[in-house]
């Protein structure tokens, strides 16, 4: 039996045909079960990535409001913030004239 034979038999055989179909869909079911799962862990990964970018901006946020209110409990920046404080009104007035 040639290839050809064989490609016409099983075009004319109803069961064969009904099986070969039947391993398409299985296939076609398998590929798209895989596909759907690699999509769920991409998802998966971006979420992850958003909650830790979420996570890293508070953590910068905290660090920076804790480094201000540290300063400013200091000596130091209390008595330059009293000497420019002077200095304010005319500085506020230089901008305004530009």
């Amino acid at each position: 039996m040639t290839p050809a034979d064989e490609t016409t038999n099983a075009a004319t055989d109803p069961a064969a045909e009904r099986e070969r179909l039947l391993a398409i869909i299985q296939d076609l079911a398998h590929n798209q079960l895989i596909a759907r799962d690699v999509e769920l862990g991409l998802r998966a990964e971006l979420l992850q990535a958003r909650i830790d970018l979420e996570h890293a901006q508070a953590r910068e946020s905290h660090g920076a409001n804790e480094a201000v209110r540290l300063m400013k409990r200091s000596t130091t920046w209390r008595v330059g913030r009293a000497i420019t404080g002077v200095f304010a009104p005319v500085s506020q007035l230089a901008r305004r004239l530009r």
